[in-house]
C-alpha cells in the first residue's frame, strides 16, 4: 500500500491498477485504515455505509453537505469501482490482443498431439488435469470440482467430435441459464470421456469438497509446477491452455458444421458459445481471441 493514497484519485487509480479481487481488497482495507487513523471510526463507518446508499437514492437526499464533501474527498462508490475495472479489463483487452500469436502447422499438428497424449493417461493427476483442459477447454474447478462429460447419442452427426458438458462454473448471463451444452473436443470424445471418468473416480473426492480459496490454493502451487516441469513451446497454465482450445476449436470445427455455420457466428462469438460465456458479453470471449492457427 503506497503511502501516497490519501484521497479518492490515488485510490481510484490505484483499484484501477490491481489485477486480482485479492489485491482490490487489500488496497481498499488499507486505505480505510487510513481514513480512520485520520478521522474517528464512526465517522468512517457512517461515510461508508452513505456512499453504499449513492448508487441506489439521490444523494441530495441521503447525504448533507459535509457527508458529500467527505465522500467526494475520500471514497468510492461501488460503481466508481466497478467502473475503474471495467476500464482497466477493456484496455488489457485491446492491448494484449492487438498481436496475435501464431500456432505453427508443426506444433498443432507434431507438438500438441505428443505432449498432451502423454500428460492424459499419466498416473499424475494434474497431468491428467491439464491434458483434459487442453482437449476440452475447461477450467481445473470443473476438471477436478463437479463437471463431468458424456458422449452424444451414436447417431448425432457432431458424435466423433462433441460431448455434453456439465458442470459450468462461472454462469452465463443469467443465473438460471443452463450449466450443460455441447462443447467440441480436441480429440477423440471416446478416449477424453474414459480419463474424465478416471480422473473422478481416483482423486476426486480429494477436491469436492475444497471452497473456491483452498482449491485455487493447491491449484496454483501444481501450476507452478507444470510450468517449470512443461518442455512446450509455449507457458503452460490453465487460462493459456483455454485460449489455444478456442483457437483450435474456431480453427477446426466452427466453419465445418451446421450448428454454427446456420447460425452465420462470428470468431468471437463462436468462442463464447463454447467455452460458455453470455451472448452479451463479448469482451470476455475476446479475450481468448489471441492465438492463431499459421496459413499455409
Amino acid at each position: 500500500m503506497k503511502k501516497d493514497i490519501t484521497n479518492r484519485q490515488d485510490y481510484y487509480e490505484a483499484i484501477k491498477q490491481a489485477t486480482t479481487w485479492q489485491k482490490i481488497r487489500s488496497i481498499s482495507v488499507n486505505y480505510i485504515k487510513f481514513l480512520r487513523e485520520n478521522h474517528t471510526n464512526e465517522t468512517v463507518k457512517s461515510y461508508v455505509s452513505k456512499t453504499r446508499m449513492l448508487c441506489k437514492r439521490d444523494p441530495d437526499k441521503c447525504l448533507n453537505q459535509e457527508q458529500q464533501k467527505f465522500i467526494n474527498k475520500y471514497l468510492l462508490t461501488p460503481k466508481d469501482i466497478s467502473d475503474s475495472i471495467s476500464e482497466n479489463y477493456n484496455h488489457k483487452v485491446n492491448t494484449s490482443n492487438k498481436e496475435q500469436i501464431i500456432l505453427t502447422r508443426e506444433i498443432v499438428n507434431v507438438v500438441f498431439p505428443n505432449i498432451f497424449k502423454e500428460l492424459l493417461v499419466s498416473n499424475h493427476r494434474w497431468e491428467v488435469c491439464t491434458a483434459l483442459g487442453f482437449y476440452t477447454g475447461r477450467r481445473p474447478a470443473e476438471i477436478m470440482q463437479n463437471a463431468t462429460i458424456t458422449l452424444l447419442p451414436e447417431d448425432h452427426y457432431l458424435y466423433s467430435t462433441h460431448v455434453y458438458f456439465d458442470g459450468q462454473r462461472k454462469r452465463r448471463d443469467n443465473i438460471n441459464d443452463p450449466t450443460s451444452f455441447i462443447i467440441p473436443v480436441l480429440g477423440d470424445p471416446k478416449i477424453i470421456v474414459k480419463h474424465w471418468n478416471r480422473l473422478i473416480i481416483n482423486w476426486r473426492d480429494d477436491y469436492k469438497n475444497l471452497d473456491f480459496t483452498q482449491f485455487n490454493q493447491r491449484q496454483s502451487k501444481q501450476s507452478q509446477y507444470m510450468r517449470d516441469d512443461f518442455q512446450g513451446p509455449f507457458k503452460i497454465t490453465p487460462y493459456d491452455l483455454r485460449k489455444i482450445y478456442a483457437c483450435l476449436c474456431c480453427h477446426f470445427y466452427k466453419d465445418e458444421f451446421e450448428e454454427y455455420k446456420d447460425k452465420k457466428y462470428s470468431d468471437v462469438a463462436y468462442l463464447g458459445e463454447i467455452l460458455g460465456h453470455g451472448e452479451k458479453d463479448i469482451t470476455t470471449a475476446n479475450v481468448y481471441n489471441i492465438y492463431r492457427v499459421e496459413n499455409v
